[in-house]
């Protein structure tokens, strides 16, 4: 399906806005990124300069989720269910909204 947003951008010279919190996705779809955080523009650049310079808190916790071979997880009991934890699901403090 990505694929084949990509191969109609191409044909039809299109422009998307695709909304996403998954930003493996985003990066493979993107020129630009815009992270929003609490309804409010936190970052705005190109897709490569998002992923190799994120500044804000909340942007480097979204890319900590994105996918990676290397992701090692970890199965636990939780609360009697089975659930999967990463290091990248550590609790994180964003700053509230001005």
């Amino acid at each position: 399906m990505l694929n084949l947003f990509i191969e109609l951008r191409c044909e039809f010279n299109l422009t998307y806005l695709f909304i996403s919190h998954d930003l493996g996705v985003v990066r493979h779809l993107s020129d630009r990124v815009v992270i929003m955080y609490l309804g409010r523009v936190v970052e705005m650049d190109a897709t490569d300069d998002i992923f190799a310079t994120a500044n804000h808190p909340y942007t480097r916790a979204l890319l900590a989720e994105v996918p990676r071979l290397d992701t090692r997880k970890n199965f636990c009991r939780h609360q009697g269910r089975d659930t999967i934890a990463t290091e990248s699901t550590k609790r994180l403090s964003f700053p509230s909204a001005l």
